[in-house]
C-alpha cells in the first residue's frame, strides 16, 4: 500500500523572515497605545490564548488575550488589527530551502496533508500565501471550526487520518517538534520523520522518531526506504 504523508507547517514547511516579535508590536499598535495593555502581559496572554483548547481565529485570540490582561477593547479595533496582524505574518514567511521541489517531487507519488496548530485564518493565510494548497489534498488547522483539537493531541491525527482513509502503519508525519509532531504522530500509530539540527536530541521518554533528515530534500529517500 502506497504511503500517505502529513506535514507540520511552521519552522518544517516554512519560516519567517521578520521575527514574530516585531510583527505583533507593528500590526497590534493601536491597542498597545492604551494605557491599559502592558505589552509583556498582553504577549504572555496571547501565548495562553494560543493553547486554549477549541477552535480559534486571530482576532478570538486577541480578544481573549485583552480580556485575560483587563483591557477589552471595541470590537471592530480588535478584528482591524488581527488581519493586519494575520496578514502580515503570512507575508513574511519563505520557505525551507528544497520545499517546493520536494513537494513537487512527493505529490506526483503521495496523497499529501498539512496539520498544524493555530488560529484558522492565520495557519490558512500563510499557507495561500505560500502557494503550498497545490500541493496538498487535505489542510487540517486546529482552529478550523471542523476541529478544534491541538497537536500533539491523538484525536487531530485521528481526524487527519479518516479524512484520508490511510492506515497508520501506512502514514507519515514530517515535523520539527519532539512533543508535538513527533510523539504526537507516533501516539496515533504513524511512522514518524523528524526534521532536525544535526546536533538536536530527542528528550528522554519522548519516543523516537522512525527517521530523521536535517533538510527537506533527503525524504523523498528516506520515504522510498520503507516502501
Amino acid at each position: 500500500m502506497s504511503a500517505t504523508l502529513f506535514f507540520d507547517l511552521d519552522n518544517t514547511l516554512c519560516r519567517p523572515h521578520t521575527p514574530f516579535l516585531a510583527i505583533f508590536l507593528e500590526s497590534c499598535a493601536p491597542l498597545l497605545a492604551s494605557p491599559l495593555v502592558d505589552t509583556a502581559m498582553l504577549l504572555q496572554a496571547w501565548a495562553e490564548a494560543l493553547e486554549a483548547p477549541g477552535h480559534s481565529t486571530t482576532a478570538g485570540c486577541l480578544a481573549r488575550a485583552l480580556a485575560t490582561c483587563g483591557a477589552p477593547a471595541p470590537e471592530q479595533l480588535v478584528a482591524s488589527c488581527a488581519r493586519s496582524l494575520a496578514a502580515a505574518w503570512a507575508a513574511a514567511q519563505e520557505l525551507a530551502p528544497g520545499a517546493e521541489s520536494t513537494l513537487a517531487s512527493l505529490a506526483e507519488r503521495y496523497p499529501l496533508g498539512i496539520i498544524t496548530n493555530g488560529p484558522s485564518d492565520s495557519q490558512h493565510a500563510v499557507i495561500v500565501a505560500l502557494h503550498l494548497e497545490r500541493f496538498f489534498r487535505w489542510r487540517i488547522v486546529s482552529g478550523d471550526a471542523t476541529v478544534g483539537i491541538r497537536k500533539p493531541q491523538r484525536g487531530i491525527f485521528d481526524l487527519a487520518r479518516a479524512m484520508s482513509a490511510s492506515q497508520p502503519e501506512h502514514t507519515w508525519y514530517i515535523g520539527d517538534s519532539p512533543v508535538n509532531d513527533i510523539a504526537g504522530a507516533a501516539g496515533a500509530g504513524w511512522r514518524t520523520c523528524w526534521i532536525s539540527t544535526p546536533d538536536a536530541r530527542i528528550a528522554a521518554g519522548l519516543p523516537a522518531p522512525d527517521a530523521r533528515i536535517t533538510r527537506l530534500d533527503e525524504l523523498p529517500q528516506v520515504i522510498g526506504q520503507f516502501e
